[in-house]
């Protein structure tokens, strides 16, 4: 490589160093912003994800480009009681399924009741008569 090219390169990847520290410094300053906000640290836990890659290995960029985009992202974790995300639905869904079985169950054991059941000992046939008593 010439000498002018090897000079354009560095000073391009100098470019590209100073403008991906500049990004962090904006994102670490927006994240700070975002902490002093009460209602905010009340309810979310906010972090700040940069990585740097070396400007002068351009096959590390490429490598790191497919890896994940080079791009600073702010993630923000589920707070205690205000946040919720739409991928949280399935514990709802989870507990509506347990709901449902504890009452399938129940209506079974309620049926076997009426019925008389398989057991036929005292102790069983009075809490039948008490829960029959209760359901009319």
């Amino acid at each position: 490589m010439s000498r002018v090219k090897e000079e354009t390169y560095e000073h391009e990847s100098a470019i590209f160093d100073e403008s991906a520290r500049k990004d962090d410094e904006v994102f670490r300053l927006a994240v700070a912003d975002l902490n002093l906000n009460n209602e905010i640290l009340e309810t979310e836990k906010i972090t700040i994800s940069v990585e740097f890659v070396d400007g002068n290995n351009p096959f590390q960029a490429v490598q790191e480009a497919a890896v994940q985009p080079c791009v600073p992202t702010l993630e923000v974790e589920e707070g205690t009681y205000h946040h919720h995300h739409p991928h949280h639905h399935h514990h709802i869904i989870i507990i509506i399924i347990i709901i449902i079985i504890i009452i399938i169950i129940i209506i079974i054991i309620i049926i076997i009741i009426r019925l008389g059941g398989p057991f036929r000992n005292e102790s069983f046939s009075l809490m039948v008569e008490l829960v029959n008593k209760g359901m009319r």
